[in-house]
């Protein structure tokens, strides 16, 4: 029988018993001791709404045998879903916890999952308010387990402020599925310590287009053990995150098995993922897994600049020869995000510019590729300070197919990478099967004298080794002249000499010169150097100089300001090949036009630069030095007397 209010502690026991007990004078307050039976966690405090014929909602508003009047409970900012009936234990409350999540949806409210384990088989929770907070009593005391077919959160909905933390997800096909498609540039969508074990799709992920502040911090991922069964293929993801995710953030995380543990769409723009442990906890299936997939933007404007991959564990259990720790790929077909696996046989044209892979810790069981790309559009990226510890990667940078030599796939720098086995300093990395991809800086000369295909130099002193010359104008006495490009008149060069001239460039022009082709070797050191100031009655304000295939592809490029007097300008770089000829060119930059003097061009490959025409005495005896250039070698220094004691070079 339903018990009656106690008249001093005005307490009923169970829902049930609420249900048929009408109040008895408006604002009428009762005490639920609680909602299946007394103490499990389903109580709380109720008022009698006289008036009320509000649906009830089984858990805030209650109806009961009366037509007219409602208890109503007393709730706060924070809804716990016990007072719905959703209680942990064996029984599955998936209407319950249906029910609380509907009432939090209109109510803009908070829910709580107090400790315990809860059981959930619905079809996902289409979650459309601009508040969702979910919270447990911790990420081992809280568990929400979910049936082999579901999301428990599978929303359409894209304008929404989220917090989901201190529980564990278990089961079903993820935790979380937003399928909005469009923009929402506006909302914070923050996961933090929960774990998500067992599922088989993927545990967090999104589809829009442009859906930046994502934020999963300290969560684990263990996703269920892959299937060898080709009827039901099981490709976890842990997190895949769509297109335009400006400021993601990813950090403090250990994932543990996944086919792939992180995924970002439109080359991971202003994205960060540091200080992560990614491991697998059993071995593989014959399916290649991957710590971080990167899907290149088929923009070339939005290219995914400011990526940071930093900080991070890559560690070498159950390693397998087919797996990969960074992958820039396209993607397979699929129905979202979380689904569509990469595309590793088949090149991308997508883009990947601007990354920086800074000081991870990189363990090696097996020799693999620290960064494999499908597309040779990987431009400015900078892999620097990572220590490879055990054996070492195939290469930093593999590219499934070497792109074809050009500087806008040149602006990569490798910075000062270490290869350790037990703490001791192994041989030096291999850079890339890419041909001059990037530029190499050395600070422990692991380089020196094994370039391996891309461009290294240091400081210090004049070090000739390997000088070969490749263009001079000393021998060919101007620049050439190419579509409309003329030669005002000579000028004496910054030296004295007669090694300059005065050009007229159109737009759309240049002013080139020829390199000994046969000389050029690639990927060895080489250096451009030349004079410029300003000239004429419209002078350049800013020229381009480029080495380039005649008419191709650029080897070489720098945007040079052009100064009001003489100045020596200088650049390393690397040749990509030597097939056909190359040439040095100047022109105005965005195809502008106008007038600049340009002086004493040299092209040479050394392991350092060499001063032309720049030398340094203690002290000097002009005395002692011939006043006629007559019978003089190339090169050597005399005193032009008759012009102010000027010192000259032959």
């Amino acid at each position: 029988m339903p018990t009656t209010p106690n008249p001093i502690s005005g307490s009923i026991n169970t829902i049930a018993d609420l249900t048929n007990y009408p109040g008895t004078t408006d604002k009428q307050t009762i005490e639920l001791l609680g909602y299946y039976a007394v103490n499990d966690g389903g109580g709380g405090e109720f008022y009698w709404d006289s008036l009320s014929t509000e649906t009830q909602d089984g858990g805030t508003i209650i109806q009961t045998t009366a037509a007219t009047g409602r208890w109503k409970r007393i709730v706060t900012d924070v809804i716990n879903a016990n007072w719905f009936g959703a209680i942990p234990g064996s029984t599955d409350y998936t209407g319950n916890i249906t029910k609380a999540l509907t009432y939090c949806n209109v109510k803009t409210k908070s829910l709580r999952f107090p400790a315990g384990s809860y059981m959930y088989s619905g079809s996902g929770f289409n979650f459309n308010n601009p508040r969702l907070f979910i919270s447990g009593d911790g990420a081992g005391v809280t568990t929400i387990s979910i049936s082999t077919s579901s999301y428990f959160i599978d929303t359409a909905g894209g304008k929404t402020d989220m917090l989901i933390e201190n529980i564990t997800f278990s089961g079903g096909l993820g935790a979380f599925r937003s399928t909005f498609p469009g923009s929402n540039g506006s909302n914070l969508k923050a996961f933090r310590f929960c774990n998500f074990f067992e599922y088989t799709e993927c545990a967090i992920q999104s589809n829009g287009t442009d859906e930046p502040y994502w934020r999963i911090s300290n969560c684990v991922f263990k996703a269920s053990a892959n299937s060898a069964d080709p009827l039901n293929p099981i490709n976890p993801i842990g997190v895949a995150i769509g297109n335009n995710a400006d400021k993601t953030i990813i950090e403090g995380c250990n994932f543990l098995s996944n086919r792939i543990h992180i995924k970002i769409r439109g080359g991971g723009i202003s994205s960060n993922i540091w200080g992560n442990d990614f491991i697998q906890f059993t071995g593989g299936d014959g399916k290649s897994r991957m710590s971080v997939w990167i899907v290149p933007n088929a923009n070339a404007t939005v290219p995914g600049t400011g990526l940071f991959i930093e900080g991070n564990k890559f560690g070498n259990e159950n390693q397998s020869s087919i797996d990969y720790r960074i992958v820039y790929a396209d993607e397979l077909s699929g129905t979202y995000n979380g689904d569509r696996l990469p595309n590793l046989q088949n090149a991308s044209s997508g883009y990947i510019t601007g990354h920086l892979i800074k000081s991870n810790k990189v363990s090696g069981s097996v020799s693999i590729s620290f960064i494999y790309t499908t597309t040779t559009n990987v431009r400015l990226c900078t892999i620097s300070q990572n220590v490879f510890d055990g054996i070492s990667p195939s290469f930093l940078l593999n590219f499934l197919n070497a792109p074809t030599p050009n500087y806008s796939n040149q602006g990569n720098l490798f910075e000062d990478n270490t290869g350790l086995d037990y703490g001791i300093l192994t041989m030096p990395l291999n850079i890339s099967n890419g041909l001059g991809v990037g530029i190499l800086t050395d600070s422990l000369s692991q380089y020196d004298g094994n370039p391996v295909n891309i461009h290294t130099y240091t400081g210090g002193g004049q070090d000739y080794a390997g000088f070969v010359q490749l263009y001079s104008s000393i021998t060919t006495g101007a620049l050439s002249v190419n579509g409309g490009t003329t030669i005002v008149g000579s000028l004496t060069d910054a030296t004295g000499g007669t090694e300059a001239r005065q050009y007229n460039i159109p737009g759309g022009s240049f002013a080139l010169g020829y390199l000994s082709n046969s000389s050029v070797i690639k990927g060895s050191p080489s250096w451009i150097e030349f004079d410029l100031v300003k000239a004429g009655a419209t002078p350049l304000q800013n020229i381009v100089v480029q080495i380039q295939y005649n008419g191709g592809a650029v080897h070489f490029q720098r945007i040079c300001m052009v100064p009001d007097s003489w100045q020596r300008f200088r650049f390393p770089f690397v040749f990509r090949d030597n097939a056909v000829q190359l040439n040095v060119n100047f022109a105005g930059l965005n195809s502008s036009s106008g007038t600049v003097a340009i002086g004493r061009v040299r092209v040479y490959h050394a392991r350092e630069p060499i001063a032309f025409g720049r030398l340094k005495f203690e002290q000097f005896d002009l005395s002692l030095l011939p006043t006629s250039a007559t019978g003089l070698n190339p090169g050597s220094i005399w005193v032009d007397t008759a012009n102010g004691n000027v010192l000259k070079r032959v």
